[in-house]
């Protein structure tokens, strides 16, 4: 069955070759985490490109920082994926333990214009320092 993109990352699927993205959703859905994970400048030819999100680790976890991530995923959203309707966005931050663990949760829902689909995007990042 033909398909619309490939599944990054890059897999065999026995029946296609490599895997295959075969709805618009999967599609649109691939390419706004690809969005929010890419950090700018990591996009070959497009240097402005991407949200970044594992740039904002190692920063303070504020009103300010999340109201600066919001607004990093708004512009970009608008301009890269001009056909991705977000119709709620929240990020939490919290202490997941005692032995002090940050996390970050991105959770946005959104539909895909004039195809009336409706998804949602939840990343996690625990934020431990053990882990770097």
């Amino acid at each position: 069955m033909a398909g619309y993109s490939p599944i990054l990352p890059i897999t065999i699927d026995a029946i296609d070759g490599i895997a295959l993205n075969k709805s618009y959703s999967a599609v649109a859905k691939q390419n706004f985490k690809m969005l929010l994970l890419t950090v700018p400048g990591e996009r070959i030819m497009d240097p402005l490109f991407g949200i970044g999100l594992k740039t904002f680790f190692f920063e303070n976890v504020t009103p300010q920082t999340i109201s600066k991530i919001k607004t990093r995923i708004r512009e970009q959203t608008a301009k890269y994926l001009p056909y991705i309707n977000m119709l709620k966005l929240d990020i939490n931050s919290d202490v997941r333990d005692s032995r002090d663990v940050n996390a970050l949760t991105v959770h946005i829902k959104y539909e895909i214009v004039n195809l009336n689909m409706f998804d949602w995007i939840k990343l996690d990042f625990d934020l431990n320092p053990d882990l770097f």
